[in-house]
């Protein structure tokens, strides 16, 4: 099912920002906790899980609510948010080196910023489809 979003332009697919949400918390560069994953593949439903209210997830946890919360921030700070501002961060290098070096290695460059900020645009598209801030 395609979802257009009122604020954004671009729309985006929701079962494939699912498989992109499991794919980051697989690949994720700081490797997860066993209870970072559940809390995150619980409360969003993923790896074939029910999705639970964070209520339900805290009993499955046997944690108290404002715990999962923390560890629902943590845990996707680390898949997404924070895979997203380096994935920009790369960018913005790559396209300084385009403006510095022109020619046939600038344009390298670019077509490398290019891939990398659609790599970043689909686990942002993760973020709206799940309402992760």
């Amino acid at each position: 099912m395609k979802i257009k979003t009122n604020y954004c332009q671009s729309s985006y697919n929701e079962e494939q920002a699912k498989k992109n949400f499991e794919n980051a918390i697989v690949s994720c560069p700081e490797n997860l906790e066993k209870v970072e994953v559940d809390a995150l593949s619980w409360r969003f439903g993923l790896f074939g899980r029910q999705n639970h209210e964070i209520s339900n997830l805290a009993i499955r946890l046997r944690k108290q609510i404002p715990e999962v919360r923390k560890i629902l921030k943590i845990s996707s700070h680390k898949c997404l948010s924070k895979p997203i501002q380096d994935l920009l961060k790369e960018a913005d290098l790559r396209v300084q080196r385009f403006h510095n070096h022109k020619g046939k290695d600038g344009k390298a460059d670019l077509d490398v910023a290019c891939k990398i900020l659609k790599r970043a645009d689909l686990l942002n598209d993760c973020r709206i489809a799940f309402g992760i801030q």
